[in-house]
């Protein structure tokens, strides 16, 4: 699997992906790179952490609820095709 964050400001980033092949899933895999990736974003100074996920991303927000996260503000996403 892997997992990938972006750094969005000095004490901020952004949970931006993170995938695991299925063969692999619920047994540890996730909650292992997660907690990496915390790891290394607080050796860099980052204290703050968000993601976005699909509302129909069940797996996906269980995980996220699972690792400490509560739903945040709601937003709307707006696109037009140009």
């Amino acid at each position: 699997g892997f997992s990938f964050s972006k750094i969005m400001s000095v004490k901020w980033a952004m949970g931006d992906t993170m995938a695991i092949l299925p063969q692999y899933r619920n047994i540890g895999v996730g909650t292992a790179l997660f907690k990496e990736r915390i790891k290394i974003l607080k050796s860099r100074g980052i204290d703050f952490i968000s993601s976005i996920v699909q509302e129909n991303a069940s797996r996906a927000r269980r995980f996220w609820r699972k690792n400490g996260f509560k739903e945040g503000v709601k937003l709307i996403w707006l696109e037009k095709n140009i």
